[in-house]
């Protein structure tokens, strides 16, 4: 008899021991988890603020008494598209949920990338006012199926990030 209580009570400890083990893996692949999301979360939040800033500049500048017509509508361009920038970007944090669940889609049409880069410079201008944006492009439309608004989104980030750093008067070129 005593043979049997004593595998019993090695049979629970073992169980136990399993039972720390697993919830100790879960523990940690759920701290990852949170990880991941606060950064994505910060992300997020660094991408939302990078249209409020051409917003606010261009805005300050349509404000200002006896401009132009065409110069108006020209920033007012601008405003407009930096605040569909944004509702995109609101966008892709619903598209979080659908990359989760394999629901994903790029918006593909055909889009040409020169003039996509040439409007991104443009809406950087106000940020960046003592840099000069150099792009070096061919003369012809180089048009392909893409996402425009994530291409727009990429070359924005990646020259916005490149101005941060550097002194007044800098070239950037791309």
């Amino acid at each position: 008899m005593q043979v049997q209580h004593e595998q019993s009570q090695e049979e629970i400890i073992q169980a136990l021991h399993r039972q720390v083990e697993e919830l100790t893996a879960a523990n940690l692949v759920l701290q990852e988890q949170l990880a991941r999301k606060e950064q994505f979360t910060a992300m997020i939040a660094h991408e939302l603020r990078g249209p409020l800033t051409p917003i606010i500049s261009y805005a300050e500048m349509v404000a200002r008494p006896n401009q132009p017509r065409e110069t108006i509508q020209r920033r007012t361009s601008i405003i407009i598209s930096q605040a569909r920038r944004m509702d995109r970007l609101i966008n892709d944090l619903l598209d979080a949920s659908r990359l989760s669940s394999g629901q994903f889609t790029l918006a593909r049409k055909l889009c040409d990338v020169v003039a996509l880069a040439k409007e991104v410079v443009e809406q950087l201008s106000p940020v960046a006012p003592y840099h000069k944006f150099v792009v070096q492009a061919p003369d012809t439309p180089i048009v392909g199926n893409w996402d425009s608004c994530r291409l727009q989104q990429a070359l924005g980030e990646q020259w916005s990030a490149r101005v941060r750093p550097w002194p007044l008067h800098y070239q950037v070129h791309r």
